[in-house]
């Protein structure tokens, strides 16, 4: 029985079992965020209400403060540009495609958002730019360098 404790003990302070433990708590955190983060940016790129647009905006800023603050065990690092665009596209439910964007779009018409004017847009396109700002956000988490996503619309 002490075998097995001593055992248990060792690899609990081991960087391997620490590190895989903690950079999979890092990736749920991440994930659990992407469909957030997804579908406000969807809002910004096609519904045309600009009064809640800041808010949008803010709720964003928020989440990828949280991503931003994201370290990893054992040597405090941020998780790398690749890891978090990865997480965010790859690793998250639901999977984005123009599909997705589509059913998200006829959801909002017919419910919350019925009301409010989308705009014309082709969902190709705006998949694209939506994933292009989400891999520069990346980029500049992984450095430390997101401020705003002012500054990437």
């Amino acid at each position: 029985m002490w075998i097995k404790e001593l055992l248990a003990d060792y690899l609990a302070t081991t960087s391997i079992f620490e590190m895989a433990f903690h950079r999979q708590i890092a990736k749920n955190k991440v994930t659990d965020l992407s469909p957030q983060i997804f579908k406000h940016l969807l809002k910004i790129w096609v519904l045309e209400y600009p009064n809640d647009s800041n808010h949008w905006r803010k709720e964003i800023n928020t989440w990828f403060y949280y991503i931003n603050d994201i370290r990893l065990k054992p040597n405090n690092k941020k998780p790398s540009k690749q890891e978090l665009y990865h997480w965010l596209i790859f690793d998250s439910a639901p999977h984005y495609s123009i599909e997705y964007i589509n059913e998200v779009i006829e959801t909002w018409d017919g419910g919350e958002y019925e009301t409010i004017r989308i705009r014309d847009f082709d969902p190709a396109i705006v998949l694209e730019q939506i994933l292009q700002v989400i891999n520069q956000v990346c980029a500049d988490i992984s450095v430390g360098k997101f401020k705003n996503i002012n500054n990437y619309l």
